[in-house]
C-alpha cells in the first residue's frame, strides 16, 4: 500500500492566506485610541477606536481581548466597524466593579489601550433565515447589534434578555433592542427567567437561528432546553462567558 504524504491529506492542508492573517492578528498584540466614548446609560458605553490593525479581515461579530488593568483581560465584540478609517466599535458594559467595570467607566477620548484579535468564534451571518431568536443579557447587546448590521436585510427578530441592577441597558434606548423582552435578572440563577420565557414564546420553525449567549451556567442550560424541543445543534449558535467584571 503506497504510503501517503501529509501534505496529500486535505485535513492537513495549510490554511489560505486569510485564515493565516486571521491567526497572525489574533496572536498579536495591537494598540488602539478611544476615538468617542458615549454613555448609553449608567454603567454602559459606546466606545469608537481606531487601529491600524483593522484590515479587511475583520468582521462584524467577531471578539477582541483588551488590556484592562495590567495583566487582565476582558473580551468585547466588535459592533461597528469602518474599515476604510481603521475604526471599530464595542458596547461596553460596567456589570460589576471588577478592572473591566472600572475601565469601561474610565475610559476617555484619547487613551490608549492594548488589545489582541479579532477573535472569530462566532458566525453573524444569518442570510436565508427568515426569523432570528436573540437570548441573552446586558453583556451581549453589543452582539445583538452586530447582528442586526451584518444582516442588512428584512427579517423577523423574537427573543428577550436579562439585565442587572448596575445596568439597566433597557433605558439605552438602542435599535439592537427593538422588538426583544427584558427582563430583571435572578439574583442568584442567571438564565432562569431566561428559559421560562423559551417555554412560554418558542415555538420551533424552520429557517430560524437562535442566538444564544451570557453567563456559562445560563448558556449551557438555554441550550439544553432549546435542544430538547426539537430545535436542531446546527441552528443554534453560542457564546459564553464564565467570570463578571
Amino acid at each position: 500500500m503506497p504510503r501517503t504524504r501529509r501534505s496529500d491529506q486535505p485535513y492537513l492542508r495549510p490554511r489560505g492566506t486569510h485564515h493565516l492573517a486571521r491567526a497572525q492578528q489574533t496572536a498579536t498584540v495591537h494598540h488602539a485610541v478611544v476615538q468617542q466614548a458615549t454613555t448609553l446609560c449608567a454603567g454602559f458605553r459606546r466606545l469608537t477606536l481606531s487601529s491600524a490593525a483593522v484590515d479587511n479581515t475583520w468582521q462584524l461579530g467577531d471578539r477582541v481581548l483588551v488590556s484592562v488593568d495590567g495583566h487582565k483581560h476582558r473580551t468585547y465584540t466588535v459592533c461597528g466597524l469602518n474599515r476604510p478609517r481603521g475604526t471599530f466599535d464595542v458596547l461596553a458594559v460596567a456589570h460589576d466593579r471588577g478592572p473591566g467595570g472600572r475601565w469601561v467607566t474610565q475610559a476617555f477620548e484619547g487613551d490608549t489601550i492594548s488589545f489582541f484579535g479579532p477573535k472569530p468564534d462566532l458566525d453573524v451571518r444569518t442570510r436565508g433565515a427568515e426569523r432570528i431568536v436573540l437570548l441573552g443579557d446586558e453583556t451581549t447587546v453589543g452582539l445583538f447589534e452586530a447582528i442586526r448590521r451584518e444582516r442588512r436585510g428584512e427579517a423577523t427578530y423574537l427573543g428577550a434578555y436579562e439585565w442587572g441592577p448596575s445596568c439597566p441597558v433597557v433605558s439605552s434606548g438602542l435599535p439592537a433592542l427593538d422588538g426583544l423582552t427584558d427582563m430583571r435578572r435572578h439574583p442568584t440563577r442567571p438564565g432562569q427567567r431566561l428559559q421560562a420565557w423559551v417555554e412560554r414564546h418558542i415555538v420551533p420553525t424552520p429557517r430560524t437561528v437562535y442566538f444564544v449567549n451570557g453567563h456559562g451556567a445560563a448558556v449551557r442550560a438555554l441550550r439544553l432546553r432549546l435542544l430538547s424541543m426539537g430545535i436542531r445543534g446546527a441552528a443554534i449558535r453560542s457564546r459564553a462567558f464564565w467570570g463578571r467584571g
